[in-house]
């Protein structure tokens, strides 16, 4: 024990990390050497449907230890970042793995943060229990070890498995209120159930509460105040339980189930709406979206995305990486004595700026790279100006890369024949934005 059923480990104790090192091996295996020849872009898929997927499984079910989840993230970062170099494979990280965790409209490369996603899917089958499903396994926890309590204020008991779930109670209560039918799930002091959390809303009556743990069922079927709370109350702890009395006046009981409910309006747990509630915080720019509505290859959208979180290996990220490339931070797009920085390499570099007059765009000269993308949507109301940024800084790109690998002089003509490389969008278009891509490329 333990030995594997349906592929996971099954047995009387948690399984160990040992227990889960066959995953762990299994993910490593598909990583291949080819992925250090593929684009970002190309990694980016292979890992999100070869490794990450191999750990959905088990996170339905087991909640993963930190090590094994270390682990994954050692490998899928291994994967994204390894490039073939003179010396062997190398990875060399352009941006915090963190970061590139985040969904894409948050400003990430949207790889799954397996912690939050194991936590999601666990939270699901919280979910079922609190809402007392029709599953066995409901029944079985309920008729077991609560029969007379509530879960939450219970101490932890039963297998393994279930210690893990109650773990997760508190998260599953801070993101979710109770509509009362019963009241035999819900804490009438420390859940949410009347649109506030009464303890802190009344904190001086609730001081003076016999059984603080009391359910809404078992305190509002009180009678007598005494069975309440300890007397005498102080002139404040009346004065908030008159208040609290003309709170819950309207609340009744009936013999219906508790409902919990997600606090994103949804009677539905969905592993997706947590996931994206998780990250509510982390406001990004609407470059990224705009970014990633593209219809540009999948290999320029990802560099769209280091252009915009200035994770390109310019002269001037070089040195802050503490890069030995000498003491010339130089443009190598236009030759004059100015730091290489994003902001100069594709808005404001001389040559840049020929090759934008192409275009009929115009940058301001000051402002980051997120405000001249606002300008630009701004100023330039035309379709697909996005599509028409990212293309035209590929580009560039390509035009500086191929003047300090291969001291092939960059050149307008040279960079517009890249350019051209804009028609294939037009296989990816509706029909009626076809003649648009044909009146951008004339």
């Amino acid at each position: 024990m333990p030995f594997t059923y349906l592929g996971l480990p099954l047995g009387t104790t948690k399984p160990s990390v040992l227990d889960m090192t066959p995953w762990v091996c299994k993910a490593e295996g598909r990583i291949t050497a080819a992925m250090s020849l593929m684009s970002y872009a190309g990694k980016l898929a292979l890992m999100n449907s070869l490794v990450t997927s191999l750990a959905i499984y088990p996170m339905g079910v087991l909640r993963l230890p930190p090590k094994i989840i270390e682990q994954l993230d050692k490998i899928r970062r291994h994967g994204l970042w390894k490039k073939k170099t003179e010396t062997g494979d190398k990875s060399i990280s352009l941006a915090a793995w963190d970061m590139v965790c985040r969904p894409k409209k948050n400003g990430g490369l949207g790889v799954l943060n397996l912690k939050v996603q194991n936590d999601a899917m666990l939270l699901k089958l919280l979910h079922k229990f609190y809402n007392k499903f029709d599953a066995p396994w409901v029944h079985l926890v309920w008729d077991t070890y609560y029969a007379s309590t509530i879960p939450h204020a219970a101490a932890p008991c039963g297998s393994f498995w279930w210690r893990q779930l109650i773990q997760l109670m508190p998260i599953y209560r801070g993101i979710t209120k109770v509509k009362i039918g019963a009241g035999d799930t819900a804490l009438f002091w420390k859940d949410d159930w009347n649109n506030s959390i009464l303890s802190e809303t009344y904190p001086r009556a609730f001081s003076f509460t016999r059984d603080e743990d009391a359910s809404a069922q078992k305190f509002l079927s009180i009678t007598h105040l005494n069975q309440a709370f300890d007397l005498p109350l102080s002139v404040q702890a009346f004065d908030e339980l008159r208040a609290l009395q003309q709170n819950v006046i309207t609340a009744t009981m009936t013999d219906s189930k508790d409902a919990w409910i997600c606090t994103w309006g949804s009677a539905d747990f969905k592993t997706t709406a947590y996931y994206t509630f998780y990250f509510r915080e982390m406001i990004a720019h609407d470059a990224y979206r705009w970014l990633w509505k593209t219809k540009c290859i999948p290999k320029i959208k990802v560099f769209g995305w280091f252009l915009l979180s200035d994770r390109l290996n310019t002269r001037n990220m070089l040195k802050r990486r503490h890069y030995n490339i000498g003491n010339n931070f130089d443009c190598q797009l236009c030759g004059c004595h100015v730091e290489e920085t994003v902001e100069h390499l594709f808005f404001h570099c001389t040559f840049s700026t020929a090759c934008w007059n192409k275009l009929n765009v115009l940058w301001p000269s000051q402002g980051n790279r997120l405000e001249l993308m606002t300008h630009l949507k701004t100023l330039n109301p035309r379709k697909m100006i996005m599509d028409v940024f990212l293309v035209a800084a590929w580009s560039l790109w390509k035009e500086r890369n191929n003047n300090y690998f291969r001291q092939v002089a960059p050149s307008v003509s040279s960079w517009k024949t890249r350019f051209k490389d804009f028609a294939s969008i037009s296989h990816r278009v509706p029909d009626h934005k076809k003649q648009i891509v044909a009146t951008i490329l004339d």
